[in-house]
């Protein structure tokens, strides 16, 4: 999963490694364990991770209402998230 925040010129990589069944999977960026995360900081990256669809494509929400809810003190901090979100090696059919 591709967290893209143009405005910060900042981008965050989630990397798991489980198959995924569901069309739609739970997600909970601040408390989830991933087997990995990249950050990717700065305008016009040389290297910037694969490609990425909008938020709004694989989600109910907007740009505005993640910041939001990460940010907002509520403890659950998840949503939902369609499969198409996450690289395809794992995901049955996942494109980003």
């Amino acid at each position: 999963m591709i967290l893209e925040f143009k405005d910060l010129d900042l981008i965050i990589q989630y990397f798991h490694g489980w198959a995924i069944e569901e069309n739609l999977i739970k997600i909970c960026p601040i408390s989830d364990q991933y087997t990995s995360v990249s950050l990717y900081l700065g305008k016009d990256l040389e290297y910037p991770p694969h490609r990425a669809v909008p938020l709004e494509n694989v989600s109910s929400l907007t740009p505005d209402q993640l910041t939001r809810l990460l940010t907002s003190n509520s403890e659950d901090k998840c949503f939902e998230l369609s499969k198409s979100a996450f690289f395809s090696y794992g995901v049955d059919g996942g494109s980003q």
